[in-house]
């Protein structure tokens, strides 16, 4: 990820794990669900006051957004 919006290892590690997810999912390259993402994450981070379920909403919203650009989403 590019930004510096993730502080410790570990969500690094959930975050990317989840685009990878996503992307295995939806059939979307990585470097779009990334971009995806990090938009998300900044902007729901900035009135989170729980952020442990913001990579939940995070993938759900991505999920809605590939559904309403038309791009095939399947299950893995």
């Amino acid at each position: 990820m590019s930004t510096g919006l993730i502080g410790s290892n570990r969500d690094r590690t959930v975050h990317q794990e989840l685009i990878r997810e996503i992307s295995r999912e939806s059939g979307v390259p990585e470097g779009k669900v990334t971009q995806l993402y990090e938009s998300e994450l900044a902007r729901l981070r900035a009135g989170a006051k729980i952020v442990e379920y913001l990579p939940v909403l995070i993938r759900r919203r991505i999920m809605d957004t590939l559904r309403s650009e038309g791009l095939a989403v399947h299950r893995v």
